[in-house]
């Protein structure tokens, strides 16, 4: 009994809640975001869905079963591309429960009430079960939903983030790592969105040069869907870690950048022409590069590995909205 109440008790938890024994529950990104919030890092709030809430939805539906073992058993890659698709429109169709979903929207409308922001904006991600393990990343694999504001539109978000982890390039790479697809649960992390000015990728170990001395920072306008997604070529710049000296400022082009959108839709997030005053000036500070990689390595002892790492600044102020290990050094 006590363990079917913790169960219950950890289907939707806000991030501060996850212990790193919730991960098989809440997967490795939102275990993640848990401990940096721990450890005092400016991480922006938020909740999980849990792997389980997946399950039930997903893995325990009839007609999505059938197609899993289907693609499964398949060596068909035109077969396989017919049935991920016929999975993915059957998982954005569940219905969600009355009371699962009474929990979820409950605990949206607590975190928009807790925000400073007078019209925030959220971000629904996946933290897969099989995401951030040392030796591959399934992170980048499952679609994520940026500048979510309606209440109507969360489920949907969810549903689509569980829908696009069978994707045909989210089932080969599985594939290709040797997990089973019945076994990749998904959970799923709703987080304020911070209106960012200036987005960016930090490696605590320079995956360039392979020089685990430095740490490797890569910045751009804007929030960070124009970068992580290949989209421009960002400032770059090269700290020492031993006294945190700038050894490397690289000017990049940044042409386009990400900003969030109102229309008659809704919000939205839109690519946009950098202004040129922008794209030819340098996003970052000196004195902001050496405080994210002081934070870089602060987040680098804790994790007592090489990290990857998401984040934003607004008038300065860093937050962290993920941390993952380097799985190409």
């Amino acid at each position: 009994m006590e363990n079917l109440e913790r169960l219950e008790e950890l289907t939707i938890v806000p991030i501060s809640r996850i212990s790193r024994s919730d991960i098989e529950m809440h997967g490795g990104k939102a275990a993640n975001l848990a401990r940096l919030h721990r450890m005092g890092i400016n991480v922006p709030q938020g909740f999980s869905v849990s792997s389980s809430v997946f399950t039930d939805m997903v893995i325990s539906n009839p007609e999505a079963q059938e197609l899993i073992k289907i693609i499964s058993d398949s060596n068909d890659i035109d077969a396989i591309l017919t049935y991920t698709s016929d999975l993915q429109k059957i998982i954005e169709n569940i219905k969600i429960p009355k009371g699962t979903r009474s929990k979820i929207l409950g605990a949206y409308r607590n975190l928009r009430k807790k925000s400073r922001q007078e019209e925030p904006n959220f971000a629904i991600r996946s933290s897969a079960t099989v995401e951030d393990r040392d030796d591959f990343s399934f992170a980048g694999q499952a679609r994520s939903f940026l500048c979510v504001s309606k209440e109507g539109d969360i489920l949907d978000c969810i549903k689509g983030v569980w829908a696009s982890s069978f994707t045909p390039q989210a089932v080969f790479y599985l594939r290709d790592n040797n997990v089973h697809l019945s076994t990749a649960k998904m959970a799923t992390v709703v987080q304020e969105m911070i209106p960012a000015d200036v987005s960016g990728v930090m490696f605590t170990a320079n995956v360039i040069s392979k020089n685990t001395d430095e740490i490797l920072l890569n910045a751009t306008w804007g929030l960070g869907e124009t970068l992580v997604s290949g989209q421009v070529v960002p400032d770059t710049y090269v700290v020492g870690k031993q006294n945190l000296e700038v050894l490397e400022q690289r000017l990049g082009s940044k042409k386009r950048m990400c900003i969030p959108e109102t229309s008659e839709k809704g919000r939205h997030v839109k690519i946009v022409e950098t202004p040129q005053s922008k794209k030819d000036m340098h996003s970052l500070t000196c004195k902001e590069i050496k405080n994210l990689a002081q934070i870089g390595l602060q987040i680098e002892r804790c994790f007592e590995s090489a990290q990857d790492i998401e984040w934003c600044l607004n008038d300065s102020e860093v937050a962290i909205v993920q941390s993952r290990p380097i799985t190409t050094i």
